[in-house]
């Protein structure tokens, strides 16, 4: 019982954790490095660019839309970076699972909820 109370508080506080702020990061360097990655098709959490090892990441996935940097993850919900592959798309949801937000011209803050 008390572990379900647990994972219910910590569920709770996922939940109503404040969205990533712009401010936080060096989007430059994050968007520029993240191209690199994209480009390169591969990911080697050994050989990250500093920009992005700096943010210590849970993961990394390149998929066809980009580069998603998870920095939180607790059971189904997630949150981190987003790097658009196709740089001239837009690609903002607000309300939506996942959600994205736009925080410069080709980086995103993501969250999934679950």
């Amino acid at each position: 019982m008390k572990s379900l109370i647990l994972i219910a508080i910590l569920t709770f506080l996922i939940a109503c954790s404040k969205p990533l702020d712009a401010e936080l990061f060096d989007l430059e360097a994050i968007e520029r490095d993240s191209i690199a990655i994209i480009q390169s098709e591969s990911i080697s959490l050994d050989e990250l660019p500093e920009s992005i090892s700096n943010l210590n990441p849970e993961h990394l996935r390149l998929d066809d839309l980009g580069l998603f940097i998870t920095l939180n993850s607790f059971l189904v919900s997630e949150e981190g970076l987003f790097v658009l592959r196709v740089r001239t798309v837009a690609h903002t949801t607000t309300g939506a699972d996942p959600e994205f937000k736009k925080l410069s011209k080709n980086v995103y803050s993501y969250s999934v909820k679950g």
